[in-house]
């Protein structure tokens, strides 16, 4: 007789923790919808309008030459300058590059991860403070930022920005909650590799994150103290690695900083990446010597006068502000005593996010001198916002408490002021706004009804649809303008909205280095076969940049980026020339190093007329 064997069982909590998993999974799968519109948003088309940046595209190109190239983020193939920015977004360009070829989308694909790692993130970080339904409505409300999206589709580095700063809230909320100063130090380490790849830009979120771990009472105020002086050693060590080794090294051994007067990386730091950004410094130009619009540049970098309705001006409210009345609103409601310490998970998160958007949007109210694109890291603290102020809000509203009349009056402001924005584009305007108010004031209407009819305050899900519907109506206007720089391929200025192509939806589109490479050929056809160091020299990268992608030879742009970097003196120059490193230059109607300028056209040949400028040859 066959003998049973007995089926040992499952401990009892292991099962719990399987069923546990189980539940979670399946909870999860409501994130997928979202994930999918973000990465529809951020893959389909990414490339199509060529590399957009043929600035960052060249530094790229030019560090696969050699590991010198790499290491001090050269801008041209012979080393001569680097770029304005730090290393780490482009060490993940010329990754990407080196693993999938050298092409516009290997270049872009780091940062579209970026932005959709991104909405996972603040879904994971918004679900663990406040639950799962705030999580999905925040990361879908980060999923369609026009800012977000725009950026993520361009080679600036703002995308990774906003990730590592995502992850260094993450380490910091964990910290916050169990005291693990390893946890804070790791927080340190994304800020300062943040910073490593914008620079001051990511001390955005330093007041907030001070602010949150000195109120936290999971220690005493000392050891608070203690542990907060090891982040800012970190935070520093970190942040200033790079640059001190690149401050070390002899200037003759390594590229010239670009954006700069002093060949310093500290100075880059403090100034042109910092600073100035703040209190003005130098202006931001278009005027090359060749009109803005054959260059590409769709988008002026204009952003108004300091002011503290800056944010939802004409070119910023589109990039950000479409959901701000929502986010404000929330945040205050979620922590109505701010004079209290934050004891609670909750609380912490609430206190960081809006003390986020606080300090960012004080900074770019203020700010003197910086591109709509910077806006990118104060988009998670928007979309964090909204989905724990619509979630909060209603909450507020089921409870019958006296405050659930700001769940209406939030979606009627937001509402508003929307209109607000898109009253500076007519022909949006004349459809998308009455979508929008017809959607979002019969629900205000019923939302604030249902508070005095009995009948209809028992009927909790068709409100609840309602408010959701209300909700997804003021995502409508973001989701377009994210949607034109996704068929339009790409803006030069990471920009989304109607002005990124001339306000014509149907205009055709044309990827934006077209012009520079037809230029490009025209002179490499009138230059001869010779063996220079550097192919041509002039001020601009714009007149560099095509022919090292072209060809893939040195050209020297002893401007810098802004033409203003005082690289070389016209003594030099001569030298040059006589040593036979460089003998074509290319001079447009420049405005910058008159004194070199004047030298070249007095000394050396008038040639050809190129799409790049007039060709000059010297010796």
């Amino acid at each position: 007789m066959a003998s049973l064997t007995a089926v040992e069982p499952v401990p009892r909590g292991r099962a719990l923790a399987a069923r546990r998993a189980i539940r979670l999974a399946r909870g999860e799968l409501a994130l997928l919808p979202v994930l999918a519109l973000a990465g529809g948003l951020l893959f389909w088309n990414l490339g199509g309008a060529g590399f957009v940046n043929l600035y960052y595209a060249a530094g790229v190109r030019s560090m696969l030459d050699s590991w010198h190239n790499l290491f001090f983020v050269a801008f041209d193939p012979a080393g001569f300058l680097a770029l304005d920015k730090p290393p780490l977004a482009f060490w993940l360009q010329a990754g990407s590059a080196k693993l999938f070829g050298f092409n516009p989308l290997s270049l872009l694909l780091p940062e579209a991860l970026a932005g959709l790692v991104s909405v996972a993130l603040l879904y994971v970080l918004v679900r663990r403070s406040h639950g799962r339904p705030a999580g999905l409505v925040a990361a879908l409300a980060l999923a369609v930022s026009p800012i977000s999206v725009a950026t993520a589709r361009n080679a600036t580095p703002d995308a990774v920005v906003a990730l590592l700063l995502l992850l260094a809230a993450w380490a910091l909320l964990a910290a916050a909650e169990s005291g693990r100063l390893r946890l804070l130090l790791l927080s340190a380490a994304l800020v300062g590799l943040a910073f490593n790849t914008k620079m001051l830009e990511a001390y955005l979120v330093l007041p907030p994150f001070y602010l949150v771990y000195a109120l936290v009472p999971v220690r005493s105020w000392r050891v608070r103290a203690l542990q907060l002086g090891g982040f800012t050693a970190v935070l520093l060590a970190v942040s200033f690695s790079w640059a001190l080794a690149v401050q070390l090294t002899p200037a003759h051994a390594r590229p010239y900083v670009g954006g700069t007067s002093d060949n310093s990386e500290l100075s880059l730091a403090f100034g042109w990446n910092g600073l100035d950004r703040l209190l003005g410094g130098r202006e931001l130009t278009t005027d090359r010597g060749t009109p803005p619009e054959a260059l590409g540049l769709e988008q002026a970098p204009g952003i108004g006068k300091p002011s503290p309705l800056r944010l939802v001006n004409r070119l910023l409210g589109g990039q950000i502000a479409w959901l701000l009345p929502l986010t404000i609103l929330g945040l205050i409601v979620a922590y109505p005593r701010p004079w209290r310490r934050p004891r609670t998970r909750a609380q912490q998160a609430v206190l960081l996010w809006g003390a986020w958007l606080i300090t960012g949007a004080a900074y770019f109210s203020v700010g003197g001198r910086f591109f709509a694109y910077y806006l990118v890291v104060l988009a998670p603290a928007v979309a964090a916002g909204a989905g724990i102020g619509l979630v909060g809000l209603w909450r507020l509203y089921r409870s019958g408490a006296r405050l659930g009349w700001l769940l209406p009056v939030a979606l009627a402001l937001t509402a508003a002021l929307q209109a607000h924005i898109l009253a500076d584009f007519p022909t949006w305007n004349r459809w998308l706004t009455p979508l929008i108010l017809a959607v979002c004031v019969p629900i205000v209407l019923l939302l604030a009804g249902a508070r005095r009819w009995p009948r209809l305050r028992g009927r909790g899900r068709l409100l609840a649809a309602c408010c959701g519907a209300g909700f997804l109506a003021l995502l409508v206007a973001p989701f377009f303008w994210g949607v034109i720089p996704v068929r339009n391929g790409g803006t030069v200025y990471a920009v989304a909205g109607p002005d990124s192509h001339h306000g014509d939806w149907f205009a055709p589109v044309q990827a934006t280095d077209t012009f520079y490479f037809e230029a490009a050929r025209t002179v490499v056809a009138a230059l001869p076969d010779d063996h220079d160091r550097f192919f041509t020299a002039g001020i601009w990268p714009e007149s560099a940049a095509p022919l090292i992608l072209l060809t893939g030879r040195p050209s020297l742009a002893f401007g810098g980026f802004e033409g203003t970097d005082p690289i070389l003196t016209v003594a030099q120059l001569e030298a040059m020339t006589r040593a036979g490193t460089v003998h074509e230059f290319l001079i447009g109607r420049e405005t910058t190093q008159l004194d070199l300028i004047n030298w070249i056209t007095r000394t050396c040949r008038r040639g050809r007329l190129t799409g790049l400028g007039l060709l000059f040859r010297c010796g």
